[in-house]
């Protein structure tokens, strides 16, 4: 998807209206140097291409998803490769250090049906995970 149909969808959804500004060429742009525009984004794209509705805490890392979807694409490889007979709710993983949302364990159980067990060692990882 184009980054105008994206930004146009974000600009409609009045809660995320801070994180996009008017170019002078009358473009919409995002400032990807804001943490909050950048968070705000991320939760935009996550229930709009995955319908996952997520809560990204303001002192915790973003995940980037087109990094974390271009990790999955190559474990999802990986396994093609060495299991080519496998289906998706055979795949069984671990995050280990899942983060504030677990993105990689609910990105592979929404786009590849796969199973995941998630930990994570810091407690407001923890509690932020399993709201």
């Amino acid at each position: 998807m184009h980054a105008a149909p994206i930004l146009a969808h974000i600009k409609s959804k009045s809660q995320h209206s801070q994180i996009y500004f008017q170019k002078l060429s009358g473009k919409i742009g995002i400032d990807f140097t804001d943490a909050a525009a950048v968070r705000s984004l991320t939760t935009v794209l996550l229930k709009k291409d995955f319908n996952l509705e997520v809560e990204l805490p303001p002192d915790r890392l973003i995940p980037t998803l087109p990094l974390r979807l271009n990790y999955l694409l190559w474990i999802d490889d990986l396994v093609t490769i060495s299991h080519p007979v496998s289906s998706g709710s055979d795949i069984h993983g671990i995050d280990i250090g899942a983060g504030a949302c677990c993105i990689y364990s609910l990105l592979g159980a929404k786009k590849n049906n796969w199973h995941f067990t998630s930990t994570e060692a810091d407690e407001v990882n923890f509690t932020s995970s399993t709201l």
